[in-house]
């Protein structure tokens, strides 16, 4: 079971109840599909494709959703532990000044950060954080200058 947006309990398949309301259907083809959505433990336009599908002739399951997820796979699945060694760390590149500027003018027209005050506050905050290009250069040149008077 998993808990929806809505705070309802749903499966994480429908297939069974896809099977038990074509079953309902068969045996009791004038139900109501209110009742035979609650019965069966599926939405009301879950039934009404089931019912559909039976009227049809058809399999209640659609193709592609022959096989039900296990109900804890998780718990199932064994361990795995590694023994092979991982490859060395590559050393990552901080982006340079262009690639931080370029991502600034997205992120700036972006309108889910725009027109929401989350956004907002994240791009002013990073306004305030992100090193421009100039201040950039500015802060290379009296590195190097710091570098050579301490003889490093």
């Amino acid at each position: 079971m998993r808990i929806g947006r809505d705070g309802k309990r749903r499966p994480l398949s429908s297939i069974e109840g896809r099977r038990s309301a074509g079953e309902l259907i068969k045996a009791r083809p004038h139900t109501p599909l209110r009742q035979i959505a609650k019965e069966a433990g599926i939405s009301l336009g879950t039934a009404a494709d089931v019912r559909s599908r039976v009227l049809r002739g058809e399999d209640p399951v659609p193709q592609g959703r022959t096989h039900a997820p296990p109900a804890s796979a998780a718990a199932r699945r064994p361990v795995s532990t590694v023994t092979a060694e991982l490859p060395a760390a590559r050393a990552v590149e901080p982006p340079t000044q262009l690639d931080v500027a370029a991502m600034m003018r997205i992120l700036r027209s972006d309108p889910s950060l725009r027109f929401s005050e989350g956004g907002r506050s994240l791009l002013r905050w990073l306004s305030g954080h992100v090193i421009e290009s100039r201040e950039s250069r500015i802060a290379r040149s009296w590195s190097r200058g710091w570098s050579q008077e301490s003889g490093t």
